[in-house]
Formats: C-alpha cells, structure tokens, sequence
C-alpha cells in the first residue's frame, strides 16, 4: 500500500506510525509520481484529502492512467451532479447517510454507523465507530480474512487519521472508514458492530 501526501512534516509523522506503508512525499496530480508508483497497475485508488476539488482531479487524473477503480471523496453535495460525466468510478460522501441504510443498521442494531451506496460499484462505504464487543477489537486486519470484499480505508484514533495496512490492529472506539464490495454480506458488518457468535 502507498500513500502520497504533499505534507512533508505529515509523511515523517506517518512513516513512523504505519511501518508496513510506504509514505510517499510528493503531488497526487503530479503525473509523474502516480506513473513512477506503478498507477497502471494498481487495483484501486482513493483521493482522501480535504479539499474535493483536488480529490476529483486526483482521481481522474489515476483512471486515465490507468488504475482499476479510481474513487474521490466528496463532501459537497453540489459537485456530485457531475457523478457519471467524469473519468472516474465514483465520488463518494462518508458523511450521507441514506434512508435505506439507516433502516438497515437499525435493524442490525448498530450505533453511530453511516452508510453510503457507491450504485456504479455495487458496494457501499460505510462509516461506523467500534464497539467494546465488537469482533475485531484487538485484531489486526489481515487476520480479519476480509479482503477482497471489504476494504478499511481510513481510521481514525483520537485526533489522528491514518491509512491501515494489514499489521493494523483495530481498537474500540476507533472510527473507520469500510468499503463493502458486497452490499448484501452481513457478516462482514457484523464482525465491527457486534461480537460474532462462532
């Protein structure tokens, strides 16, 4: 996994902190730097800074390059009438809840979770705060055996945002950020909202 960030301060703080990443100081609209990271080859990309403008541009920029899928996070409900005439998969607002998914995770019984339909993907990004009993409290990611159906895109700690890796370990009250692929898979849901019952 890379992550690429202008900040140079910001890349020692993450290098520190996410051993198994590799922080990358440099532009996400800089041609170059996506093409010397192998942009072409890789399975997916997600613009995730604040400002929208610079994450759509970002994630254009990746798709015509070459990646897999290509998703811009979008908090202004204004530019998402653009969704569908751009180069990109999809833009993607953490923050919508949608009235359907309210209905589902009240019926899962969760607290705090906020999902959110990527139709052009068939999958959903859901944001949700871990329980105490929750299955993956103190389990490190990789051994969740999630992948390639879901994703943990961002957590956040305390103050701090940070990219996962695998050797991540999860924590209660950790806010995350998931990318289902499969929108009707339960399970995966369960395992952050709720302990799983063998």
């Amino acid at each position: 996994m890379r992550l690429i960030d202008l900040d140079p301060e910001k890349c020692e703080r993450l290098s520190k902190e996410l051993s198994k990443t590799l922080i990358l100081q440099g532009d996400i609209v800089d041609e170059d730097v996506l093409l010397s990271e192998g942009i072409d080859e890789t399975d997916g990309f997600v613009a995730t800074t604040a400002n929208d403008e610079l994450n759509i541009l970002a994630a254009i920029l990746a798709k015509d390059l070459g990646a897999k899928r290509s998703i811009a996070i979008v908090r202004n409900d204004t530019y998402r009438k653009l969704e569908g005439r751009l180069l990109l998969d999809a833009m993607v607002n953490p923050h919508e809840a949608l009235v359907g998914a309210i209905m589902r995770y009240v019926t899962l019984r969760t607290k705090g979770a906020i999902m959110s339909t990527i139709k052009q993907l068939n999958a959903e990004m859901v944001d949700l705060i871990i329980p105490e009993d929750a299955y993956v409290v103190g389990k490190k990611i990789m051994d969740l055996h999630i992948s390639p159906m879901a994703i943990v895109v961002l957590v956040q700690r305390g103050e701090d945002i940070f990219v996962p890796n695998g050797m991540t370990a999860l924590k209660q009250g950790d806010r995350v950020l998931l990318y289902l692929k499969a929108p009707n898979d339960e399970r995966i849901l369960h395992m952050f909202i709720k302990q799983e019952k063998d």
